[in-house]
């Protein structure tokens, strides 16, 4: 498969993990809003990551993807639980 494709398709095949876990598990109980907010989510993610990849010298570009990789991480984490409690946290 053609690498570009791969890396159109990633977004979707982390997308598809729980959408195959709402049918073998009551556990997972996504709305299709939950599935656009992470595809928007995933999107800016490898936007940004792209521009910081081009536009970046090499030393400073590492610092830079792991800083949003953790902010990625934690706004999902938020979003998913609430671990800071704030108006967007989910239940």
């Amino acid at each position: 498969m053609n690498p570009s494709r791969l890396r159109l398709l990633s977004p979707l095949l982390l997308l598809g993990i729980p959408a195959l876990a709402m049918i073998w598990t009551d556990q997972v109980n996504w709305s299709l809003l939950d599935f656009c907010i992470m595809g928007a989510l995933l999107l800016a993610l490898s936007v940004t990551i792209r521009l910081i990849r081009r536009s970046l010298p090499n030393r400073q570009k590492w610092v830079y993807i792991l800083f949003v990789i953790v902010l990625f991480i934690l706004l999902w984490a938020e979003l998913g639980v609430g671990i800071f409690d704030s108006p967007i946290a989910g239940d």
